[in-house]
């Protein structure tokens, strides 16, 4: 449901923020074993802030390990940039990853050993399969329908408040705001039309 938030007292909400399950689905692994059957499902949960906070800081750690201090300075920029994305997307890869009879235990052991076994087009599948789960199972609403749409619009006209649009994808903002003034145009034509004098070739 993409409708616009629920009032919750302040009191309850630490509460319940610490007992919410941590979103995720099962997601297909890429890759088939050597019969040509798919390799199964992993279980994929969104990151908190920390872990990402953590996999940037593992990822500029391997980034510079890689690059060496006999890098040319000129050399550093380019090579650093590229080296950081891979890492960083391992990192996100191997902390989302999760044994879906387990999901507290990873499935990879470590970075490097996810990079010593794992394809570029693998992990680049994985970290894309991660930004989807994330997309869809976050606060911020990507998708809704028109049913959702008119709550949402209902909801900002009652509330006279800003705040809840701020869980809205920037996309859907777009959207909405093009519904909100396709529906005023409506209304004034509708209106315009009601109010109008009748055509003379029409009286008697």
């Amino acid at each position: 449901m993409s409708g616009p938030p629920e009032d919750m007292p302040a009191s309850e909400l630490w509460l319940a923020l610490q007992h919410l399950p941590r979103p995720g689905r099962l997601v297909p692994f890429p890759g088939n074993d050597p019969t040509g059957r798919p390799l199964g499902q992993i279980f994929m949960r969104v990151l908190t802030q920390e872990e990402l906070m953590l996999s940037a800081s593992r990822a500029e750690g391997a980034a510079r390990e890689m690059l060496g201090k006999a890098a040319k300075k000129e050399e550093q920029s380019i090579g650093y940039e590229n080296l950081y994305a891979n890492a960083s997307a391992v990192e996100i890869v191997c902390q989302s990853c999760r044994d879906p009879a387990d999901q507290n235990r990873p499935v990879f052991p470590g970075q490097k050993q996810a990079r010593r076994v794992l394809t570029a087009d693998q992990i680049a599948i994985l970290a894309s399969l991660y930004l989807k789960v994330q997309s869809e199972l976050g606060p911020i609403v990507a998708h809704m329908t028109k049913e959702e749409e008119d709550a949402w619009i209902r909801r900002l006209a009652e509330g006279g408040s800003a705040f809840p649009i701020a869980a809205l994808s920037s996309d859907m903002l777009d959207r909405l705001l093009i519904s909100m003034a396709s529906q005023l145009v409506a209304y004034r034509t509708d209106r315009s039309s009601a109010g109008s004098p009748q055509n003379e070739s029409s009286s008697v």
